[in-house]
């Protein structure tokens, strides 16, 4: 995780004024989002580079396969920070409040929408990293947590899971939770079947169908034949349990 923010910031400079801005939000303390003019000339705002850091830029820019961002624009600045501090996903404390204030039903229910939400989150993040390239939409922070640290994955989701109805439109995200529960059997299955034939990842990519319709028949029958083999096999291993 720490050489994914590294890279994502720049240098070491960047990295620390952009999480130290994250804990002083924590905190509920108010960093310097503007340049200080001490710096030099082409000095970043702070809001500038959390973005960037924590991926809130392109989750707010890139466009996914339904043409639309994961996030509001909105959530690319200052302003996404305080809305997670406000219900309370930047919590510092440990035990959270969140889950310290949940009842026995609340926290089982929280517990069960996280496990959902994860399966179908890593999925759909990596599939989205084969077809759009890697990070996109600064998804690359789910699958690195869950390989690194898959237990604070699963707690932030639970606390997600507890204010999610705080964060937007409810109708709207429970048909994102809906469709990544629905969509998350066939992505697994792209996932496992360009595991087992890499050299097939260009046709996943955007622009795939027409370099299929380029191929000579033989390489289209090949294709067919393996696709028809993979889906004969046994149920494959689903990503979350790997």
């Amino acid at each position: 995780m720490a050489r994914l923010l590294r890279r994502r910031a720049g240098n070491d400079k960047n990295l620390e004024d952009a999480v130290l801005a994250v804990v002083l939000v924590g905190f509920d303390g108010e960093p310097g989002w503007e340049p200080s003019g001490a710096g030099p000339d082409d000095e970043l705002a702070l809001a500038e580079l959390v973005a960037p850091v924590f991926g809130f830029d392109r989750a707010a820019r890139d466009l996914l396969g339904s043409g639309v961002p994961l996030l509001e624009g909105a959530w690319a600045s200052d302003v996404g920070l305080r809305r997670l501090r406000e219900v309370g996903l930047l919590e510092l404390e440990h035990p959270s409040r969140l889950l310290l204030q949940a009842d026995e039903v609340q926290l089982a229910l929280a517990r069960l929408e996280a496990g959902a939400l994860e399966q179908g989150l890593l999925a759909f993040a990596e599939t989205m990293q084969l077809r759009h390239g890697r990070d996109v939409a600064g998804v690359r922070v789910i699958t690195t947590m869950s390989r690194s640290d898959r237990r604070q994955l699963r707690l932030w989701l639970t606390r997600f899971a507890l204010v999610r109805t705080e964060l937007g439109d409810a109708e709207i995200q429970t048909a994102t939770r809906e469709a990544l529960e629905h969509e998350r059997p066939r992505l697994e299955a792209v996932l496992r079947f360009l595991e087992r034939y890499p050299g097939y990842t260009q046709f996943f990519r955007p622009g795939g169908e027409q370099v299929i319709a380029a191929l000579p028949e033989e390489a289209r029958q090949q294709l067919a034949n393996d696709i028809r083999r993979f889906a004969s096999k046994p149920r494959f291993t689903p990503v979350s349990a790997r």
